[in-house]
């Protein structure tokens, strides 16, 4: 039970604001009950503990208790804080975050022009050692919060954004490039983590913006594979993948590397090559898109090999040359293939709690 109160404040400089707290708690105990379990009943503020009334003013001092009989105390507890404003209730962790934004550039080889086709000669070889400058947009924000987990935010090293985050930039293009944190203390007690974060921002370059992140490399190698799976028909284009062998020669999967568009119904998978007969599979649609295939019959007699591609006199590669995404030579450098994987982690960055 709440039994008194008092509070002071001071100011000596006219600037510096001090303010101090006291009040005495009731607390009805059994007879038997030690000093620990009166000073940590339920209601007592305990030490580092802000002030109801002052968020920046924080608990320094519960006293043992003053025993008034055998089963009732007296608790008398101190509040103290230096606040350097002409608000005793002015609390750091409440003011606005500081924000700053702009661009910055740097140099990447390129090894497709902007439109996304490779960069390669006229008889379809690639090209090397071109550069040009690329453009990333910088967030820096500066907030103060009243509890800090380095555990908690190590979660977002090498991470992007799932949800839509400043200034309405998609959801995969923002990332945490690093934070620094500033602990603030009034004496021996700890007050709040100033908090500075840098975010950068990346334009979805020739992909979606879920994938800005994403590392995009070109399909291309001085192998191709054999068996290979082709899809034809239901009304949509672009599906692709490759069957995978099992130790005992069949068909055990088919990764799909590229789903294609439009589909209205499934498309007929074939497998050839590797040796093998009789393996036969269907494509699975989902919106449109291959999205899974399921193996019917697996065949045998399969043989999961890499053929060194060879040139026009039949004569091994020397420079890699563009392949489909199911493996195969590709002769349409406007076909090519690019493959993207997800380095990073998605996160929620809005959970950061920065803006």
């Amino acid at each position: 039970m709440w039994s008194r109160s008092t509070a002071a404040f001071k100011s000596d400089d006219g600037q510096t604001f001090t303010a101090n707290y006291a009040a005495a708690y009731q607390v009805e105990h059994t007879a038997d009950a030690t000093n620990t379990e009166i000073l940590t009943a339920t209601g007592i503020p305990q030490l580092r503990s802000s002030h109801p009334e002052a968020a920046a003013v924080f608990c320094n001092s519960v006293a043992p208790q003053e025993s008034v009989g055998p089963v009732f105390s007296i608790v008398p507890v101190t509040w103290q804080g230096d606040l350097s404003s002409d608000d005793p209730d002015d609390d750091p962790t409440n003011k606005p975050p500081e924000i700053s934004f702009g661009s910055v550039t740097s140099t990447e080889e390129l090894d497709e022009d902007i439109n996304g086709q490779p960069l390669t000669n006229s008889v379809g070889e690639t090209v090397t050692g071109i550069s040009d400058d690329i453009w990333d947009y910088v967030l820096k924000v500066k907030r103060n919060f009243r509890t800090f987990s380095s555990y908690a935010w190590r979660q977002y090293a090498r991470s992007y954004s799932n949800d839509v985050f400043f200034d309405n930039w998609p959801a995969g293009t923002a990332s945490l490039r690093g934070f620094n944190v500033n602990i603030v203390n009034y004496g021996t007690r700890q007050v709040y983590f100033e908090t500075t974060a840098n975010i950068t921002f990346r334009e979805p370059y020739n992909t979606v913006p879920a994938r800005a992140w994403w590392k995009r490399y070109r399909n291309e190698g001085l192998y191709t594979r054999s068996p290979s799976v082709t899809f034809s028909g239901g009304g949509g284009t672009g599906a692709a993948g490759y069957p995978i062998v099992s130790s005992s020669e069949t068909i055990s999967a088919i990764a799909v590397t590229a789903r294609g568009s439009d589909y209205t119904s499934a498309p007929t998978v074939t497998i050839s090559g590797g040796g093998g007969t009789g393996a036969t599979a269907t494509a699975v649609l989902t919106d449109g898109q291959v999205t899974s295939v399921t193996v019917d019959n697996a065949g045998s007699g399969y043989k999961s090999t890499r053929v060194r591609a060879v040139d026009d006199n039949k004569e091994p590669i020397t420079q890699p040359i563009l392949l489909t995404a199911a493996g195969q030579k590709l002769e349409n450098t406007e076909e090519a293939v690019w493959i993207e994987r997800p380095t990073r982690r998605a996160m929620p960055y809005r959970l950061l709690g920065l803006l």
